[in-house]
C-alpha cells in the first residue's frame, strides 16, 4: 500500500503567502480619481473613470481568486486527514 504524506505546515505556509498577497492586487481608486480640473477635458475624465471601474472589477476578481486558491491548501489537509482517519477505522 502506498503512503501519502501531507506536510500541513508547508501547505499552510503556501496558503499564507497567497492570501497575504491579496491587498497588493486591490485597486486604489484614488489613483485615478480625475476630474475635469485635473485633466482639462470632460471626455478624458470620463474615460479615466470608466477605465478605473473596469480595473477595479478585474482587481476584485483577482483578489477573490487568490482568496479561493489560498484557502484550497487548508481544505486539502482536512480532506486527506478525514480520509486517512476513515481508512484507519476501516482496518
Amino acid at each position: 500500500m502506498s503512503v501519502l504524506r501531507i506536510d500541513a505546515a508547508l501547505l499552510d505556509d503556501v496558503a499564507s503567502k497567497i492570501t497575504t498577497s491579496i491587498p497588493s492586487v486591490r485597486f486604489a481608486p484614488e489613483l485615478t480619481s480625475a476630474d475635469d480640473s485635473h485633466t482639462g477635458a470632460a471626455e478624458v475624465s470620463t474615460a479615466i473613470r470608466e477605465a478605473a471601474t473596469m480595473q477595479k472589477l478585474r482587481a476584485d476578481v483577482t483578489a477573490d481568486a487568490l482568496l479561493a486558491v489560498g484557502n484550497s491548501p487548508r481544505g486539502v489537509v482536512s480532506t486527506f486527514s478525514d480520509a486517512d482517519a476513515a481508512l484507519a477505522r476501516a482496518f
